[in-house]
């Protein structure tokens, strides 16, 4: 009945055997095993030994989990977008004939090798808002997923459109380095290959909320590893047989070649730029949004006459000054910690 009324998504919790139609029956199921047997965990989804683990379960693996999946979805729908725009453009060079601009080996082995290594990594590892502790002292952090403030239509249009920019960006650049210049397909792909799947290692660091060891090793490694493979790949003999053009040494001359260092780093600059300026311009209004409502908090908590400045009084007051103006408050007045600010000054 509350699916159909309110349609949200429900979790229930149980820990007998005249709970199970009720686990069975919301969109997560959670089990308690427990006194009245273990009819309840057998049903759930989810079983846990005590009431108090679920606390932890909701809001800090709950809060977790959903950034992983998020992420995850995000960075897979990019990543084929991505081959796919560089595909599709192609196409328009080659008389629409189906081929692929990068070599098939370096097709077989993208997803296995060269960009699922960071994926496990950031989207197994990482502790999206914090540590557990920090999540449980701010169970407010809980209402992204709630919201889908996260992973909704906006977000998801968003990393399609990064996506689309990026393939074509790295199409582009590499398409003006070689104009009107004799280059065979293979020689075209080297460079192609190359700029495509730095960028998508480095994405990795976009997305992580946090940057750590683990992480920056794991992606180091795939980057060296795969430029490795690149440049002995072609000194292989066995592997001529494969290919209608000579491929000797073509990898390891398009990396020895410095317009293709020139073009990856035309290409960073230009990918990660807006990414960049978008959360600058982020940050400033999020401090600019609680800069303004502490203020109004604290010219409330001042007109209510919560505290009198003049009194000599034990309890404790908030001042807040912006330019040559000074506003006290209580500190139950101002939920907001407009502490390192710009242009905001507090003290206890």
């Amino acid at each position: 009945h509350i699916r159909e009324e309110l349609k949200v998504m429900t979790l229930a919790v149980g820990d007998g055997a005249n709970d199970v139609g009720m686990l069975r029956q919301a969109d997560i199921g959670i089990g308690i095993a427990g006194r009245e047997g273990t009819q309840a965990v057998m049903a759930s989804d989810f079983a846990i030994e005590k009431f108090k683990m679920l606390q932890k379960l909701i809001l800090v693996h709950g809060h977790w989990n959903y950034h992983r999946i998020s992420d995850f979805i995000f960075y897979f729908f990019y990543r084929n977008f991505f081959n796919v725009v560089m595909t599709l453009l192609y196409q328009f060079f080659n008389g629409f004939s189906g081929s692929f601009p990068t070599e098939e080996l370096m097709i077989v082995t993208f997803n296995t090798f060269w960009t699922t290594p960071g994926a496990f990594v950031s989207f197994v590892l990482n502790q999206y808002g914090g540590s557990a502790k920090k999540i449980l002292q701010d169970p407010s952090m809980y209402r992204i997923g709630r919201l889908d403030e996260y992973f909704n239509n906006m977000t998801l249009l968003g990393t399609l459109s990064e996506a689309v920019y990026h393939g074509a960006l790295v199409f582009c650049i590499q398409a003006l380095s070689c104009w009107d210049k004799p280059t065979s397909k293979l020689e075209f792909g080297a460079g192609l290959t190359f700029l495509s799947l730095t960028v998508m290692n480095l994405m990795f660091f976009v997305l992580s909320p946090n940057i750590t060891i683990v992480l920056f090793l794991t992606i180091t490694a795939s980057l060296l590893i795969f430029h490795s493979f690149l440049y002995f790949y072609g000194m292989l003999d066995f592997v001529y047989q494969y290919f209608n053009e000579d491929p000797h040494y073509t990898f390891a001359r398009a990396l020895h070649n410095p317009i293709t260092w020139i073009n990856l780093v035309i290409v960073l600059i230009l990918a990660f730029l807006p990414r960049v300026l978008h959360q600058v311009i982020r940050n400033y209004k999020r401090s600019s949004k609680s800069s303004s409502y502490s203020i109004r908090s604290c010219l409330s908590g001042e007109k209510r006459g919560v505290i009198n400045t003049r009194e000599k009084t034990r309890e404790k007051t908030r001042r807040v000054s912006v330019g040559n103006v000074e506003y006290a408050c209580d500190t139950e007045g101002v939920s907001v910690d407009v502490e390192g600010l710009p242009g905001v000054v507090s003290e206890y």
